[in-house]
């Protein structure tokens, strides 16, 4: 139960820190949520561990070892235990479904808080426990077959439902409000509701003059801190993180990348699926090359109708 009784112990800590409003508290508000979930996630890693093999799902590393009766058994070793990757890893292996993305979130958050942004705003912390009320939930019930208010307690699961039950009506607001914009692409349009001030992390954000004719006069508000975000800025940032999981794949096995640097404005907004940028509005010109045939691509249009090969050989027939 020491895996257990310390996940509560982080998710509570982590609720008295955020209310103390100290900024170093809210950091560490972050970090104790942040621990709290991945506590809770070894100690489903520790139920499912075979007899006799010292948490051997919970050890980051493991021997073969023989038992009495001549069998060879995987025993975990050292003091160790798994990294955020590897319990993904083994969840996968288990068919143990989680919302990564949700917890990648909560780890981006920890991560600027630390490095980028201001610590004296609370909504990018509300999002946190709004996230964290999610996941937890979740798991408690259907891995950990505990009821989560008894668990952490009525206290603190009253507070983390209070703070959740608010921040989603307010995102809620806010996604309303950019839903009434033609965003001119229906990617961009979902990829949208992913926008998050810059400067203090809120996803409290609204949009100005999003009827204007011209896309790009449009800004982005934050309810936070009142900083301002150019509609480049915000949505080369939203594209990414909509396609984060795509672009990991790209780096990690190859595959093709969902979103490239437009060839007209220079920023990372075309979108393949799309054939179109989500930012300047570009389209690709040309679809074949007019010497060989092969296809074009989007890094391919400024050759003037030719792919790079062919471009090569006619610059050496020069």
């Amino acid at each position: 139960m020491k895996l257990l009784e310390n996940a509560v112990k982080s998710i509570q800590l982590g609720i008295e820190d955020f209310e103390n409003g100290d900024d170093k508290r809210i950091i560490s508000s972050v970090r104790n949520l942040y621990a709290g979930i991945l506590l809770l996630f070894k100690e489903k890693l520790a139920r499912l561990s075979p007899a006799n093999s010292n948490e051997v799902l919970v050890k980051s590393k493991a021997v073969s070892k023989k038992q009495s009766d001549g069998k060879m058994i995987s025993v975990g070793v050292e003091k160790h235990t798994v990294t955020r990757k590897q319990i993904q890893e083994r969840f996968q292996n288990l068919n143990i479904n989680i919302e990564w993305k949700r917890v990648d979130k909560i780890a981006a958050i920890r991560n600027d808080l630390e490095h980028y942004y201001s610590t004296d705003n609370h909504d990018a912390i509300r999002e946190v426990l709004s996230q964290t009320f999610l996941i937890m939930t979740d798991f408690i019930k259907h891995q950990l077959n505990a009821d989560p208010l008894d668990l952490l307690g009525n206290d603190c699961w009253t507070k983390l439902l209070n703070i959740h039950e608010f921040f989603e009506k307010e995102k809620s607001g806010c996604h309303q409000e950019l839903g009434k914009v033609d965003w001119q692409s229906e990617i961009l349009s979902t990829a949208i509701n992913e926008v998050m001030c810059d400067s203090c992390g809120s996803p409290l954000v609204l949009p100005q003059n999003g009827n204007s004719k011209n896309l790009e006069d449009t800004k982005f508000v934050c309810r936070s801190c009142d900083n301002i975000m150019s509609f480049s800025k915000a949505t080369e940032s939203c594209l990414k993180e909509y396609f984060s999981f795509e672009i990991y794949l790209h780096y990690d096995d190859g595959n093709e990348l969902p979103l490239v640097k437009c060839p007209d404005c220079y920023k990372d907004g075309y979108i393949i699926e799309e054939d179109r940028c989500a930012i300047c509005g570009y389209e690709s010109e040309y679809e074949n090359c007019a010497r060989c045939g092969t296809t074009l691509g989007i890094d391919e249009q400024h050759l003037g109708g030719v792919c790079d090969h062919c471009n090569y050989i006619m610059s050496k027939d020069d």
